[in-house]
């Protein structure tokens, strides 16, 4: 099963994951988003991929890093980024 019939349930999933981490108000809640961010990238980046279906998957990875910077630097906190 490729990740085109599945596009819908990526999307949604990525979402709650957003939604999880605009809701985090604090460093520790910060690595329960991680922690999410993980889980949902490990069930599909673990697939053989098209080239477009990569092109979508790092849109969203993109999306998520930039927002989850952002939100580390609102609360005070950069423990989280990567070196």
């Amino acid at each position: 099963m490729t990740l085109e019939v599945n596009k819908n349930i990526v999307s949604s999933e990525f979402e709650w994951v957003i939604r999880i981490l605009d809701s985090a108000e604090s460093e520790s809640q910060m690595g329960v988003v991680q922690n999410c961010f993980s889980v949902w990238e490990k069930k599909y980046m673990l697939k053989k991929l098209k080239a477009d279906e990569i092109i979508f998957m790092n849109t969203l990875k993109s999306k998520y890093w930039a927002k989850f910077k952002n939100k580390l630097f609102k609360i005070g906190s950069t423990s989280y980024i990567r070196k």
